[in-house]
């Protein structure tokens, strides 16, 4: 099993600390849900649906979403989607290996200033992944963590990704890549669990996926 471990959040300028607002946390003296994001566009980000859409455990839809990449001001999302299959099928129970555990959350106007990274097919990965992503512990201060590892095998593999990493509490919506040999990354799925301990979960990129955010999410 391989760990996460303390990152300087500057070095990824373009994964975001996400703040929820859940209607169950209102009045409280933290009345925001913790997750992550990362910007694949100047006007998109992506993280996981039960980021923005929690049944379970804080009353379904967010009112509103605030998002900060590292060095810039905090920024209101001007929408938030997550998908269909995971509002009417998967949000009632928070499904650990859902596959449609994804959101996107929309910028108007595009933001300018923050750098947005690539992404393509989860299938058949080219070698390690790597997990970076807020915990949101002891806000305000808000730590990075991440680490490499290989994925390991599972009976979900058509639609998630599984590795052996002591992923976090928060870090749901990271982004999970790969690099080239010029260290450029690639985003192939987003961390969405912890589904036993020292363990992590990510939906992976499929071609249903990807047409999702091709068409559907950056067609707009």
């Amino acid at each position: 099993m391989a760990a996460v471990v303390p990152l300087a959040a500057a070095q990824w300028p373009w994964v975001g600390f996400a703040r929820s607002f859940f209607p169950n946390l209102a009045g409280r003296s933290l009345p925001f849900a913790v997750g992550s994001a990362f910007l694949i566009n100047p006007a998109v980000a992506l993280t996981a649906s039960h980021v923005v859409y929690d049944t379970v455990n804080y009353g379904g839809q967010a009112l509103q979403v605030d998002l900060t990449f590292p060095g810039q001001p905090t920024i209101r999302a001007a929408e938030f989607i997550p998908t269909n299959e995971w509002i009417n099928q998967d949000s009632a129970n928070n499904y650990a290996f859902s596959a449609f555990d994804i959101a996107a959350i929309f910028f108007n106007p595009p933001l300018s200033g923050v750098p947005f990274v690539g992404f393509d097919s989860g299938v058949n990965l080219p070698g390690e992944i790597t997990v970076v992503g807020f915990t949101g512990n002891n806000y305000p201060t808000v730590p990075f963590y991440g680490g490499t590892c290989f994925p390991t095998a599972s009976s979900f593999d058509a639609f998630r990704i599984s590795y052996p990493l002591g992923t976090l509490d928060g870090m749901s919506g990271s982004p999970v890549y790969t690099v080239d040999s010029s260290n450029r990354p690639t985003v192939r799925g987003i961390h969405t669990s912890l589904p036993v301990p020292d363990s992590g979960n990510a939906l992976r990129f499929t071609d249903g996926i990807l047409n999702l955010i091709n068409r559907t999410w950056l067609g707009r």
